[in-house]
């Protein structure tokens, strides 16, 4: 490989026509083929049509840095390479890749793959086609596709220290074990965000103005029946003082709720569905931040919302969420936290 990018590097390029009203794809810089044949893991972001721009219009001016690799008869030689963590830190880190910029990305390292390696038995453009072609037609690549992306770059890493042949069986098992991964993230992401709340208004309760005696410490835990609080005072190590999101009950998460009803025999709207909650009728993704804080600042930097409905989780209307308590009335605090389910 390395040869064989000394002598593509070597060969003065021809040029490629142009047609009117059609976009040339953007070329690839001499960082590119340094990185390559340096057995260095280049990041996805190198290959977007807006970074490929960037390296070939400002390519000699961008950060370096040297490295060690090994060189012939066991010798170590030098080489500088682009600083890869300061390009990410300032053009994008591969992990945050929307859809579309994942699929422009994998197609131009295919591309520049055949445009190094053009001849020959072995083509990897044609191993990497396999890769990315797997992931691509996958019915479930925009409901999944962070533990999509997040296994790629794992695969791709891990290809460099030791390559191994493209088996669709075996990225299939490994992609169920990221789909749950990042599934039980998500959940212990939320849980700790709930938590975090409780926690806050439990503490701003204790520094109200008209802070209670000892005689009516309970005061602390009463409030409004339809307050516009998602929770209730308490603190994040009290299980009574979450609020499930699907069934208005107290004392376990949305993702712990096996119960059919409401408290008041009424039938549920919602249920769990994997990492979501969806209606029970056309099930239809539900945001849940959004159900948990409204129209808050950032409620809904989890996900695009046109995945996920702004839909309330009780009772399904647009005009308010699930936590203003608007169409069911909030869950009394217990004396006691009750019995999990």
């Amino acid at each position: 490989m390395h040869h064989r990018t000394k002598k593509f590097l070597s060969i003065p390029i021809s040029e490629t026509a142009t047609v009117p009203g059609h976009n040339l794809p953007p070329g690839f810089n001499r960082h590119h083929h340094v990185l390559i044949t340096s057995h260095v893991y280049m990041p996805l972001t190198l290959f977007t049509n807006e970074n490929l721009r960037v390296l070939n219009r400002e390519g000699p001016t961008l950060p370096t840095t040297k490295i060690s690799i090994s060189g012939t008869r066991g010798k170590e030689n030098t080489a500088k390479i682009l600083d890869l963590a300061k390009f990410e830190a300032q053009y994008g880190r591969e992990e945050d890749l929307s859809r579309s910029d994942w699929t422009e990305a994998a197609r131009n390292f295919i591309r520049f793959l055949d445009l190094i390696v053009p001849d020959g038995t072995y083509r990897p453009s044609a191993r990497w086609d396999s890769h990315f072609g797997y992931f691509d037609s996958r019915e479930d690549l925009a409901t999944n596709f962070k533990a999509i992306l997040l296994l790629d770059i794992r695969m791709r890493k891990d290809y460099i220290a030791q390559p191994f042949e493209f088996s669709a069986q075996y990225y299939a098992g490994l992609l169920g074990d990221m789909i749950r991964e990042v599934q039980n993230k998500e959940v212990r992401d939320e849980q700790q965000e709930m938590r975090n709340m409780i926690s806050g208004i439990a503490g701003s309760s204790r520094f109200s103005l008209n802070a209670p005696t000892s005689s009516s410490s309970s005061a602390l835990v009463r409030k409004p029946r339809f307050g516009k609080t998602p929770f209730q005072g308490g603190t994040s190590s009290d299980p009574s003082a979450v609020v499930c999101v699907i069934c208005a009950r107290r004392g376990h998460f949305w993702n712990m709720c096996s119960k059919s009803t409401f408290d008041d025999g009424k039938p549920l709207v919602v249920k769990v569905d994997g990492k979501d909650i969806v209606t029970i009728k056309g099930r239809t993704p539900i945001c849940r931040s959004w159900n948990l804080k409204g129209p808050a600042a950032n409620a809904c930097s989890n996900h695009d919302q046109d995945k996920r409905a702004h839909s309330c989780a009780f009772c399904g209307s647009s005009s308010h969420h699930a936590f203003s308590w608007t169409c069911r009335r909030e869950p009394a605090r217990d004396s006691k936290p009750p019995t999990q389910t």
